[in-house]
């Protein structure tokens, strides 16, 4: 995975080492890439925040509780915060 906000400063350190205004482009781009990821990042937390919630009303009617519906979002829940660790750098 490229790591956009360290590419944004390498750019601006260009720019400053040879003034081709060039690199302002290439960083913008990455910044704009890294501001995408962090967005993702807050998506999917919210998304983790959904599942936990749609669980906890779930758990209050007991005779309501479907064990597949709760396995699923489990594996789902595995999948998604794996994504989160993988986007923060905590692999």
């Amino acid at each position: 995975m490229t790591d956009h906000k360290k590419e944004a400063i390498e750019s601006l350190d260009g720019l400053g080492y040879t003034g081709d205004e060039a690199y302002v482009g290439q960083a913008q781009v990455h910044a704009t890439l890294y501001l995408a990821e962090q967005q993702r990042i807050a998506n999917l937390i919210a998304y983790v925040m959904l599942l936990e919630t749609q669980y906890a009303e779930s758990a209050k009617n007991p005779s309501e509780y479907d064990h597949a519906t709760r396995a699923a979002s489990v594996a789902r829940h595995t999948l998604v915060l794996a994504q989160i660790r993988e986007g923060m750098g905590l692999k």
